[in-house]
């Protein structure tokens, strides 16, 4: 059995499953749990209520490998196996990098993009394709048909935006009766709060969009993942694909 990781800058998503390279068709059980959470491995071996043993652990970390020592030293002690830590390369699985520096690329996105490129929307009819991973962070990434990174996009996220308006302001809030769930101007501070946030979410992925479908003369696939996958796209009009494991189906495809 092969857990995989996906440790974000606010929860670890995991997932169990047997089998090599394509996991999506043998998934056992997966789950998502908070950084902090001390009984992650505990978690684990309870929802796989088995008698199968983890035989490897992949992870995709966008925090520093020392930071998660504590939890590998743990996989280690009660099953033997060593991490196994995906890298962002200069190019991978029929990638190239459009990066100078690739290690500072974020290996979430770097997954994103190698398992968005082997879906069948992108791989059979060559697509170029976007992929938007809608986390802590909002980015954006975008891929030509001949697999040729083009760059990105970063913009703080859903939380982490509403966190810094909420925290640089004193008269600025939002209360428990705001239920702002459009994008219309607002009559009142709450929503007009939470509009402005999905405003300023949604304008940046359709401005971008355009442009890049424009560049690429259109045909332009769009995959999107991220805990706000589904409430970005109630108000997006563009079509998309929600692929919200597509993390850690990157980690089979770079660690196979």
């Amino acid at each position: 059995m092969i857990l995989d990781i996906d440790a974000g800058n606010t929860r670890i998503k995991w997932r169990v499953h047997q089998g090599d390279k394509h996991p999506a068709s043998d998934v056992a059980v997966g789950g998502i749990e908070t950084l902090a959470d001390a009984n992650l491995l505990d978690t684990i071996e309870q929802a796989i209520a088995t008698d199968a043993t983890i035989q490897r652990v992949r992870i995709a970390s966008v925090r520093d490998s020392e930071r998660l020592g504590a939890l590998t030293a743990e996989m280690n002690k009660r099953w033997q196996v060593r991490a196994e830590f995906a890298e962002t390369t200069v190019q991978a699985c029929g990638v190239q990098n459009s990066y100078s520096l690739p290690e500072t690329m974020g290996v979430d996105r770097w997954c994103g993009v190698i398992a968005a490129a082997h879906l069948p929307a992108v791989s059979i009819s060559n697509a170029p394709f976007c992929v938007i991973d809608a986390g802590s962070a909002l980015t954006l990434d975008f891929v030509d048909a001949q697999g040729v990174h083009q760059g990105g996009h970063i913009a703080p996220g859903y939380a982490m935006q509403l966190q810094s308006l909420l925290g640089g302001t004193d008269r600025v809030f939002v209360s428990e009766a705001s239920t702002q769930n459009a994008l219309q101007a607002a009559d009142n501070t709450g929503d007009a709060v939470l509009s402005g946030v999905l405003l300023s979410m949604t304008g940046l992925i359709e401005t971008a969009l355009r442009r890049f479908i424009a560049e690429m003369g259109g045909g332009v696939a769009v995959i999107i993942t991220g805990g706000d996958a589904e409430l970005l796209q109630k108000h997006l009009s563009i079509d998309m694909q929600h692929e919200p494991d597509l993390v850690l189906d990157g980690l089979a495809h770079l660690l196979p």
